[in-house]
């Protein structure tokens, strides 16, 4: 009789805990994969999660200048300029983030200033 309670008790635990994990699982929001590159612009690169993002494309090199331009999703131009890293060299890959205005991120967190002149 112990048996059958003990197999009972253990049988529920495992439903109740198969119910919680698949009700968790339903719960998660899917991961949005990042955009397809941009045909007319093969060299941006995306930066961004699944709340969004921009592309990040050097289209003129004039060291220790750089023509950055920013575009969304689309593809449309969100922002373009000028921008130096106190002459250290600059690539599409070195960009991390764009919140509008006049500043754009680089990946290890250091803001520098679009100059659209």
């Amino acid at each position: 009789m112990k048996a059958i309670k003990w197999i009972a008790l253990f049988s529920a635990t495992l439903i109740l805990i198969s119910v919680l994990l698949i009700l968790a699982f339903l719960n998660l929001e899917p991961v949005a994969a990042p955009p397809p590159p941009l045909s007319d612009h093969p060299k941006a690169h995306w930066s961004g999660d699944v709340d969004g993002g921009a592309f990040f494309e050097i289209t003129r090199a004039e060291p220790p200048r750089y023509f950055l331009e920013i575009r969304h999703e689309s593809g449309k131009i969100w922002i373009q300029g000028w921008v130096s890293d106190q002459g250290r060299p600059l690539n599409s890959n070195d960009f991390w983030g764009y919140d509008g205005g006049d500043i754009v991120y680089l990946k290890n967190g250091k803001p520098l200033s679009i100059d659209p002149k």
